[in-house]
C-alpha cells in the first residue's frame, strides 16, 4: 500500500521545514528533507490549525479561498482544485467569512485540506482532529 508522505510524516497538511523554530510535537528525527515530521497525527493537525489561525489573526485571511491561496504554492499546486475540494468537503462557500477560532469550522476546513493533500481515505478521525486542535 502506498501511504501518502503527509500521513507517513504525521503531517497531513504537508507543512514544509521553514525557519529554525521547532514545532510543538516535532519528531526529534527529521528524515524527510522537505516536510516536517511530527510524533503523532494530532500534533500535525495542531500545526495546521495553528497556521490557519495565524493566517486569520496576522493576515486577516478568513475565507477558504484566501487561506488556500496562502497555504499553497501557486507554481506547483492547482489552487482552484484545492479550493473546490475544501469548499465541497467543508460545506462552506469559498468566499464565506469564517472564524478559525471556532474549532468546529476549523476542523471542517482542515478535513478538506487533508483530503486534497493526501486523499479522502487518509483523513484522520474526528477524535484525532479535535485532539490536535485542542492542543493549540
Amino acid at each position: 500500500m502506498n501511504i501518502p508522505r503527509g500521513i507517513r510524516n504525521n503531517n497531513p497538511g504537508n507543512i514544509k521545514k521553514l525557519g529554525s523554530s521547532p514545532w510543538k510535537g516535532m519528531a526529534l528525527e527529521q528524515l524527510d528533507p522537505i516536510f516536517v515530521t511530527f510524533v503523532t497525527m494530532a500534533y500535525g493537525v495542531r500545526a495546521m490549525g495553528k497556521l490557519i489561525q495565524n493566517y486569520q489573526k496576522i493576515y486577516k485571511l478568513n475565507t477558504i479561498s484566501s487561506i488556500i491561496k496562502r497555504w499553497t504554492d501557486s507554481a506547483v499546486d492547482d489552487q482552484v482544485a484545492y479550493i473546490n475540494t475544501v469548499e465541497k468537503s467543508s460545506g462552506f462557500y469559498k468566499n464565506e467569512l469564517l472564524n478559525m477560532k471556532d474549532l468546529t469550522q476549523l476542523s471542517k476546513i482542515i478535513k478538506g485540506m487533508i483530503t486534497q493533500e493526501n486523499g479522502s481515505k487518509w483523513v484522520p478521525s474526528d477524535e484525532v482532529i479535535m485532539e490536535g486542535l485542542n492542543l493549540i
